[in-house]
């Protein structure tokens, strides 16, 4: 019944060619014109039969993967979401297995990584998909070295470690959300200094080469200040601490003017996409 319902769809929208006849190429078409059309489920199907039909097809692949990477819906853990995710990344190693440096699909992997990440609870198992995540967008900067929202990324994956790691060693040391510090006990913010000192400076890094590229980017200008904002708890002085406060202070000025703004108690937000960029439509 539903193979019924796509070919009628599908012959809806090829009405000069008979569907239940299509081969490859035709296939192709019919997918391609489902997805500009908003119908990525018979899209994808689609393109489902343009690999069946020629297994070697690249193009086939490729539509396969950015329609179900479309039809994927980070946060949602419903086993066929997931399976979503699964297939996408498997359709984009399939590119990459004879087109290693195909930046499209190096960047899609990184993405879809990287939304999967940020949704899940403080774990293990997050920690190793941010690393994988962290993998994939040093790749893609090997490709690309300029790319802007490569740096992004890795600095929302710093940051994403870094920052529930902040909220528990405040709430463990009763520090009243929104009160000043440093923190007061030194072998919390000496043990906070040696493991996370390099996953910061990585943050602020990565930020300010998307500030070399975008000076006025909002969202970079906000984590900036959120990194010297929280890192100044590190402080062993109050001097130091007031000195990191006004630093930020000043970050926060730079970005006064943007409309949006990350907040320190939102977390980590969604990664951006790269729709337009890597897609092939």
């Amino acid at each position: 019944m539903r193979s019924k319902c796509l070919l009628l769809f599908l012959a809806a929208l090829l009405p000069a060619q008979q569907s239940a006849d299509l081969d490859g190429p035709g296939w192709l078409r019919a997918g391609i014109a489902a997805y500009k059309s908003g119908q990525l489920q018979a899209a994808a199907e689609a393109f489902q039969k343009v690999i069946e039909i020629y297994p070697g097809d690249r193009s086939g692949h490729v539509y396969l993967a950015n329609a179900l990477m479309a039809l994927y819906v980070p946060g949602v853990n419903s086993v066929q979401n997931l399976d979503l995710a699964k297939r996408a990344e498997r359709e984009f190693v399939w590119v990459l297995d004879i087109d290693p440096e195909n930046k499209p699909a190096v960047s899609s992997i990184a993405l879809l990584t990287l939304q999967q990440a940020v949704q899940m609870p403080d774990s293990p198992e997050k920690t190793t998909k941010l690393e994988s995540a962290r993998a994939w967008y040093e790749r893609v900067l090997r490709l690309d070295p300029g790319q802007k929202d490569a740096y992004y990324s890795l600095g929302l994956i710093a940051w994403s470690e870094w920052y529930p790691k902040w909220m528990n060693a405040r709430t463990q040391c009763g520090i009243a959300s929104g009160a000043a510090g440093p923190i007061p006990d030194a072998a919390v913010r000496s043990q906070l200094k040696d493991q996370f000192d390099s996953t910061i400076e990585n943050a602020i890094f990565n930020f300010q080469k998307v500030l070399e590229a975008d000076p006025k980017n909002a969202a970079a200008l906000g984590y900036m200040d959120l990194l010297v904002r929280t890192k100044a708890d590190l402080n062993d002085t109050k001097e130091g601490y007031v000195r990191d406060i006004q630093t930020a202070d000043q970050w926060k000025q730079k970005e006064s003017e943007s409309v949006a703004r990350p907040q320190a108690g939102a977390g980590a937000p969604e990664p951006r996409s790269h729709v337009g960029s890597t897609g092939p439509f």
